[in-house]
């Protein structure tokens, strides 16, 4: 099979293994954030969304360009949600094509007649990489666009440089250079990028020696200009929203085994991908065992890779990815409260796929029915789980339900299956799974909001109260329970009291629409039509659809 149609079958496998994710809806796990609750997203593609795409803002990292994709997606196609899994799928399938080109490319790099090696080793590493159910995560959930337009330029980066070493031509050393600074644009943990550009002329390159380093420097600054940027924007981003965890909450003595305990379980997770989940909760306390047993393979694999690197270079260039790839998502700095997640392995198990595929190839290099026989079942298993992960992505009860299955402790699974029987009217199983959430996490602030709405509701708004009041001393700067304390009050008929919750939810998220709503809508019973106005209209402004806000609108105009 020729370079041209092997790229095109991996392209329409995994086109074809992910394109049932076109009926799927949202989840409701970061989608209102990056999504259907955000406005500057619901908007489209405007003057004004366009500059705050670059701003320093939630809800996680800075990543202008995936905004800008899902702004464009949205003039373009709406707000359903089935366009958007397809620029997904489309993306996730144009990867799995080039990555085999990339591959190929690196393998066969410097001689001019490659052997049918090169096309076999590679297109393996890109076939695991297709049928991986580990990356499911990553192109199934719109969320997760960063992941697959980061990956999408990594690779344009990786093989423009490769071309320009090759060929001398400045062209594609422009093209990396935009490439890479596309890559962090749509996701910062591409910042390695630099460094993955050095181990490409270590090797297969080899133009990086001892006597040649100075000379290659200056080919690399604009690389670590774009990922520094980057960085530092994504700390200020993280910062901005309380996301990066403090000495105190993560002590270095427990993110150190807890870093080596990540790196064994991601190798274990590309041998056996069962039981995989949305969230994987940061542990309680360090596995110092479980970190020694990891350290042990990992300095294992690392000696028998320098080993063999003069036959088998690829094998310590794979492991060495697959480590330096992982660092910004390692947990050296904690951001978040994950310990791990399947997304985070989009890009470093490439290297695994190649040090693996180089491994087998060379075992079993003579014994082609053997080895095709191991292969065909080890694929057409990962295709099957692949396919089943895949439909756990159906919909948000499916997807926390599979998750609260195979993590019984995460929090955030429990509390979010809740929201998703909320949804449906199960209104005695939301309360059950919200108190499970927090009786995994007690001090789990949405779980709390999420369990003192459904008692307001249910007339009981003193244990409302209770509640949220206890939210806002774990939390004090959340605008979630400033508002819900707000309607709490406001049926208590306590309205000044209610006004100030109001008042300070709008101050702690200026972009909060049912804030601002419920605030101007208290404003009028208070005959304040002039300030109602202005609420109503940044409202307005915000969700244009927001079909109370304009009623509203128009009534104090009349």
């Amino acid at each position: 099979m020729t370079r041209q149609a092997t790229a095109l079958f991996l392209t329409l496998l995994a086109f074809g293994l992910g394109v049932r994710a076109v009926e799927f809806g949202f989840v409701n796990f970061d989608d209102s954030a990056y999504f259907y609750q955000n406005p500057h997203v619901l908007g489209g593609l405007t003057l004004e969304n366009f500059l705050w795409s670059f701003e320093i803002h939630g809800p996680s990292m800075w990543i202008p360009l995936t905004w800008l994709s899902h702004q464009t997606m949205v003039s373009l196609f709406g707000t359903e949600a089935g366009p958007h899994h397809l620029l997904n799928v489309l993306l996730h399938a144009a990867n799995a094509g080039l990555l085999f080109v990339v591959l190929s490319r690196i393998l066969s790099y410097g001689v001019s007649t490659p052997d049918d090696g090169a096309n076999r080793i590679a297109g393996l590493a890109a076939l695991l990489f297709v049928v991986h159910p580990t990356h499911v995560e990553s192109y199934v959930w719109i969320t997760e666009r960063k992941d697959v337009l980061a990956l999408f330029f990594s690779l344009l980066t990786m093989l423009s440089w490769l071309r320009w070493r090759s060929s001398g031509k400045r062209l594609f050393y422009g093209f990396a250079v935009a490439a890479c600074a596309l890559a962090v644009m749509a996701k910062p943990l591409a910042v390695t990028l630099p460094c993955v550009l050095i181990m490409l002329d270590v090797w297969p390159v080899r133009v990086v020696r001892k006597d040649s380093v100075t000379a290659a420097l200056p080919g690399y600054l604009p690389f670590f200009g774009a990922a520094i940027l980057a960085s530092w924007m994504t700390v200020l981003c993280q910062k901005s929203i309380g996301a990066i965890g403090s000495a105190e909450a993560y002590p270095l003595l427990e993110r150190v085994p807890n870093v080596l305990t990540a790196y064994g379980i991601y190798l274990k997770r590309l041998f056996w991908p069962f039981d995989l989940a949305v969230f994987y909760p940061y542990p309680a306390q360090p596995d110092w065992l479980a970190a020694s047993l990891s350290l042990s393979v990992l300095l294992a694999l690392l000696c028998l890779a320098w080993w063999q690197r003069r036959v088998l270079p690829q094998l310590l260039w794979g492991l060495l990815f697959f480590l330096g790839t992982l660092v910004p998502m390692i947990g050296i700095v904690q951001a978040g409260a994950a310990h791990t997640a399947d997304r985070y392995a989009y890009l470093p198990f490439i290297g695994l796929y190649l040090a693996l595929s180089s491994v087998v190839y060379r075992i079993f290099h003579d014994k082609v029915l053997l080895r095709r026989l191991i292969l065909t079942g080890f694929i057409i298993c990962l295709a099957v789980l692949h396919w089943r992960q895949v439909g756990y992505w159906r919909n948000s009860e499916r997807l926390m339900a599979r998750s609260a299955e195979v993590v019984p402790g995460s929090w955030l699974a429990h509390n979010n299956l809740g929201l998703a029987y909320k949804a449906q009217g199960r209104l005695l199983e939301a309360r059950q799974a919200y108190q499970r959430s927090i009786e995994a996490k007690p001090d789990y602030v949405q779980a709390i909001n999420n369990l003192a709405i459904l008692d307001a509701e249910a007339g009981q708004l003193e244990l409302a109260r209770k509640a949220l009041r206890r939210a806002l001393e774990l939390q004090p700067d959340n605008a979630t329970s400033q508002h819900n304390l707000g309607k709490v009050l406001l049926s208590l008929g306590e309205t000044a009291a209610a006004e100030v919750a109001f008042s300070r939810a709008v101050e702690l998220s200026p972009d909060y629409t049912m804030a601002l709503y419920d605030y101007a809508w208290l404003l009028l019973q208070e005959q304040r039509a002039a300030e109602a106005v202005e609420l109503l209209q940044r409202c307005v402004r915000l969700t244009p659809d927001f079909v109370n806000g304009w009623i509203n609108l128009v009534s104090c105009n009349i």
